[in-house]
């Protein structure tokens, strides 16, 4: 395991910073939309990560970091960037996000290409984790763009409408709730009923 994933096991503030964490989204979606073209043909199977990657795309996915952190932060939460956490997992030092992708070993040992574009990188990835991300983003008053394309573009890649179908915390959850209170909430699990107050932290 240790050669697998060599970092520190860390506790995560709360579920909220969990769910944030979750850096298949950061990946998957954008290098499937840049080569939609490609993928599902039978001539067609390349490396996905060394292939499939370009200076450009690497930009959009560092542009949809940023976003998936600004976000974060506008909950409390100072997250780390994707680039931080694989160098962590991997004992890499990679500086940017187009070497990771191009040089990684582990992620290019196998080509690893979907099979069609109707595949968990877009139909799990997309409606589960970054329209999550997403709503949560504007619930805080922040639309990204980024994230508002690649869920779109994959919804009508595959025939889907992944706002709808997708999971929506900001909507079910916490629409009746302060950014405060959704903080209470998924760390305490309960809005402010379990926050320890200043005499138990001082005891």
């Amino acid at each position: 395991m240790a050669g697998s994933f060599p970092s520190k096991l860390v506790a995560s503030h709360n579920i909220l910073e969990l769910g944030f964490n979750i850096t298949s989204a950061i990946s998957h979606p954008t290098i499937m939309l840049m080569n939609s073209g490609r993928i599902g043909h039978e001539n067609e199977d390349f490396y996905f990560y060394k292939e499939g990657i370009s200076i450009e795309n690497a930009n959009i996915i560092r542009v949809l970091d940023e976003d998936r952190q600004r976000i974060g932060q506008l909950y409390g939460l100072t997250l780390p960037s994707y680039l931080e956490l694989m160098n962590r997992f991997y004992d890499f030092k990679c500086d940017s996000y187009y070497e990771f992708f191009t040089r990684s070993p582990v992620h290019n040992k196998l080509k690893l290409c979907p099979p069609s574009v109707d595949y968990r990188y877009l139909s799990q990835d997309v409606p589960f984790i970054i329209l999550p991300w997403y709503n949560l983003g504007l619930r805080a008053g922040y639309d990204s763009k980024v994230m508002r394309s690649i869920i779109e573009l994959s919804s009508l890649l595959n025939g889907a409408d992944y706002s709808a179908c997708g999971r929506r915390l900001a909507d079910h959850i916490f629409s009746d709730m302060s950014l405060d209170e959704v903080s209470d909430f998924v760390t305490y699990g309960a809005v402010s009923a379990m926050k320890p107050s200043k005499l138990d932290k001082a005891s």
